[in-house]
């Protein structure tokens, strides 16, 4: 009789705590759906616009145009872990070897003498997103199989811009090499790099000056030859005189340098020879 009782007491407990478990384990898959959706809506998809940079939904780039050639150029015989050095370009293609001459990304040995194209305008080039950020995905092959590289790009403002070589792995599975690479820089951040200006030459920056002095002297001068001479026609340039008399003082002069070569030809004797 006690235990017919007691039987019949412990029955609706077993049951409470068969529900109890299953709304904790209800409970527990719903918090790690919600979790794993709240993680994909943090990560904001880059869509790529261009072998070196991809543009967020909001609008805001990650762009690595922006980085300085200067700083690029550091970027060249980095030291890997496996004993060959690398060079990269994210955006401008680079001769790997004599049979590649369009590599984005470089590996070779100390001497130099055995070089093998690693990503290249010819193979695919993927921006990849995940948790960890933002990354760019090179797939290409060559005689000895397929190669992947990936290059993770890491935010960094402060330190400077570096590419570091993490893992190389030339035979992960047969025939597939793999690669992996970080890039810390302030342009592989969002929106970074804004204010750096493309560093123009001293002879580009020559010449934009003098064609710009060129573009305003002649704009200016016909403008007001317009309106205060009213002239017509070639008087509107300014010293029309001067600059129709140019090309003849220009020949003058021409023939003046080089009359010690030109002898006693009778159309040159009234040149004095230098």
């Amino acid at each position: 009789m006690y235990n017919n009782i007691s039987s019949n007491n412990l029955r609706p407990r077993i049951i409470g705590l068969q529900y109890t478990r299953s709304f904790h384990m209800i409970r527990g898959l719903c918090l790690l759906i919600l979790f794993n959706v709240s993680i994909s809506m943090a990560i904001k998809m880059c869509k790529q616009t261009s072998q070196c940079s991809c543009a967020l939904e909001t609008g805001e780039t990650i762009d690595l145009h922006r980085i300085p050639s200067k700083t690029v150029d550091t970027f060249k015989n980095v030291h890997g872990p496996d004993g060959f050095v690398y060079t990269y370009d994210p955006c401008s293609p680079f001769p790997c070897s004599a049979l590649r001459r369009d590599s984005y990304l470089c590996r070779s040995d100390l001497m130099h003498r055995e070089n093998r194209c690693l990503a290249n305008v010819s193979g695919i080039v993927a921006f990849e997103t995940d948790s960890s950020g933002v990354a760019i995905h090179y797939l290409t092959q060559d005689h000895l199989g397929n190669i992947s590289s990936i290059v993770y790009l890491k935010c960094d403002p402060v330190h400077g811009d570096r590419f570091i070589v993490k893992e190389t792995q030339s035979q992960l599975v047969k025939s597939l090499a793999s690669y992996e690479f970080e890039l810390h820089s302030a342009c592989a951040c969002v929106d970074g790099c804004l204010g750096t200006v493309s560093q123009l030459s001293f002879g580009s920056l020559m010449l934009l000056i003098f064609f710009s002095v060129v573009m305003m002297y002649f704009g200016v001068g016909c403008i007001y030859n317009k309106t205060v001479n009213g002239s017509t026609g070639s008087e509107l340039i300014p010293q029309s005189g001067f600059w129709c008399s140019l090309p003849g003082l220009i020949k003058d002069g021409y023939f003046f340098f080089i009359s010690p070569c030109l002898g006693d030809r009778i159309e040159y004797r009234y040149y004095d020879k230098l």
